[in-house]
């Protein structure tokens, strides 16, 4: 079994680290409105992060990559908002395509987290 199989909810330590970047998050939010941001992350098979994501600072513009298929298909089944975008690519192809994306999403800005479960 690998650390990507275990319930998010028994990770405290990624449990306190996403609350940390989401704590970060909130205050730049008092300065720059990250609801017109473009917000892209390795999601994972239950897109934990972009649902806190959209939770805790209302974005609606989100992106999951995934190069695994399976986990990509996973993605799809649970997506949790309609709102997210799943895209089956590697993080090497987000930095080729950045543009593309924000350009597709109408962001200027983006918050990319490339943090792997």
């Amino acid at each position: 079994m690998s650390g990507q199989d275990i319930p998010y909810y028994l990770r405290p330590n990624k449990h306190v680290e996403r609350q940390i970047f989401i704590e970060i998050l909130s205050h730049v939010n008092a300065w720059n409105k990250l609801i017109e941001y473009l917000y892209v992350s390795m999601g994972g098979k239950f897109l934990e992060d972009i649902k806190q994501i959209h939770s805790a600072l209302n974005i609606k513009k989100l992106v999951s990559i995934e190069r695994d298929k399976i986990t990509f298909e996973r993605q799809q089944f649970n997506r949790p908002l309609s709102l997210i975008d799943c895209l089956n690519m590697t993080s090497g192809d987000l930095v080729n395509q950045i543009g593309t994306l924000l350009d597709s999403k109408g962001a200027n800005n983006c918050i990319v987290r490339l943090c792997r479960r």
